[in-house]
């Protein structure tokens, strides 16, 4: 929840997409929109393994311009733009 309130604070207009907002199709039409998995390997996080991430993305007028993925347990991050 919290990278999805930092993001409305940034940037108001922009739409949302992830698995813990409520279905909302308007979001997918504003200009810019980011897609948040926040708890990506659920269970590998339950198992205490590593093998979890944190993923984030950005679409400009429905292209991606954006990807984050980060793996806090092993401390890597990875970006493209």
């Amino acid at each position: 929840q919290h990278i999805v309130n930092r993001i409305r604070a940034t940037y108001p207009d922009d739409g949302i997409l992830s698995e813990e907002s409520k279905d909302d199709l308007a979001r997918l039409t504003k200009e810019r929109v980011w897609i948040i998995d926040p708890m990506d390997g659920t269970k590998e996080f339950i198992a205490r393994n590593g093998e979890f991430s944190v993923m984030i993305g950005l679409a400009v007028q429905g292209r991606p311009v954006l990807g984050v993925v980060q793996q806090p347990a092993n401390g890597l991050l990875y970006a493209g733009a």
